[in-house]
């Protein structure tokens, strides 16, 4: 279970740290070079992006999916499990305050 917390931990500081970092460089950069150097954060974070999902998807296997569903049908199941299951509602509705 300490595993799986600290794995949780790390997942979202690495997640909150674009977020944080780009208005970082901004107010610490000169004024006449804000624009570059956050287009440069920027697009290093996009391009990141872009090669960790290119390389995810190189070394995942090619599995075929057997699920045949429409996007409309899936949502139409999770209204139908937000009625079916009490505590989803009760977490649901405390998790927006």
């Amino acid at each position: 279970m300490l595993a799986i917390m600290a794995g949780s931990f790390i997942t979202g500081i690495c997640s909150v740290t674009p977020q944080i970092f780009i208005p970082i460089v901004s107010l610490f950069s000169k004024p006449d070079e804000k624009e570059l150097k956050t287009g440069m954060v920027l697009s290093g974070l996009l391009t990141g992006m872009l090669a960790s999902t290119t390389i995810l998807f190189k070394v995942l296997p090619n599995v075929p999916t057997t699920y045949r569903s429409t996007f409309f049908s899936i949502l139409k199941s999770i209204g139908e499990l937000f009625v079916r299951f009490t505590q989803a509602r009760i977490y649901s509705i405390r998790s927006r305050f």
